[in-house]
């Protein structure tokens, strides 16, 4: 039996195939950066749409909205969570009365990403996350 006939791979041919594998890795890893941002964004609008919610029920038992997050924890309106999350987003009632209220998304704990979403009264999310690239995620359009 020669060496010909003998069937396997060579060191080679197995260098080709990880040298290729790793190149189509690095092509994906910006999509997967986004794809996992965008999944911290969409959480993100998901508290701010409770913290909302948290409004509006203690604006109709008090007539008034509340900045204190604590406020509506006691009431049991949000989770305690919310006051004590360490990131991607800090969460804060910038403004309230009888007549509106505004409360904020700031990303934090990332060098690579920066930025904040914003809630009112009206219950629209609004904002912008960029990345360091440029890259922008933004709250979904649902």
């Amino acid at each position: 039996m020669s060496r010909r006939s003998q069937r396997g791979t060579s060191l080679v041919e197995l260098l080709v195939v990880v040298s290729m594998l790793g190149l189509l890795a690095q092509a994906a890893a910006p999509d997967f950066r986004i794809a996992f941002e965008t999944r911290r964004v969409d959480e993100a609008e998901s508290v701010l749409h409770s913290l909302w919610n948290a409004e509006r029920m203690h604006w109709l038992e008090h007539g008034v909205y509340t900045e204190d997050l604590s406020a509506l924890v006691d009431a049991r309106l949000i989770e305690p969570g919310v006051l004590v999350r360490t990131g991607p987003f800090r969460y804060t009632v910038r403004q309230a009365d009888s007549h509106g209220f505004s409360a904020e998304a700031v990303r934090i704990g990332s060098d690579r990403w920066s930025g904040s979403l914003e809630i009112d009264e009206s219950g629209e999310v609004d904002g912008l996350v960029v990345g360091e690239g440029g890259d922008r995620v933004s709250p979904s359009e649902s």
